[in-house]
């Protein structure tokens, strides 16, 4: 008996039945996404006896000059949508999981190059860093699943085409 069979569709099951552990990490990673956007991103600056408080993505956004925060809730807001989504749903597309990379580095470009903090560029906090970990891992999970939904579809692409 040949290992090219075709599958049966139990078989066709179990392979998207694979998905399923991505939407069990993107459904926390929303939640944890959300909490940390309320946490310090910046540390203090002190500059000739002032102290530049930043504070959470948030308060930022309330300061004069707080247009890049605003850009920046717009973002997390669509990442945490994109991830709450995509952890009540597993995704046979690549789309899903190519917006939450796509978010995912928009979001670690923004935390890089800290936007509207001024000059000298203050130093990521804890909230900060994290929610920067935590960006690098959805990118490179989502980019992990892109890459697992098109081995899938070439699998099963040949395995249709041996019929």
């Amino acid at each position: 008996m040949s290992s090219r069979q075709p599958q049966t569709s139990r078989g066709l099951r179990s392979v998207w039945d694979a998905l399923d552990g991505y939407a069990r990490f993107y459904a926390p990673a929303s939640l944890l996404v959300f909490c940390l956007s309320f946490a310090d991103l910046f540390d203090d600056r002190i500059d000739d006896n002032r102290t530049t408080h930043f504070g959470s993505l948030w308060e930022i956004a309330g300061t004069p000059g707080g247009g890049p925060a605003i850009l920046g809730i717009m973002l997390m807001a669509s990442l945490v949508a994109l991830l709450a989504r995509s952890g009540l749903r597993t995704s046979r597309s690549s789309g899903w999981p190519s917006m939450i990379a796509v978010l995912s580095g928009i979001s670690l470009i923004m935390l890089y190059v800290r936007p509207g903090t001024g000059s000298p560029r203050p130093e990521l906090a804890d909230g900060g860093a994290m929610l920067t970990a935590l960006c690098w891992v959805l990118l490179v999970v989502a980019l992990v699943q892109v890459m697992h939904l098109g081995q899938i579809r070439r699998q099963l692409r040949s395995r249709t085409s041996h019929r």
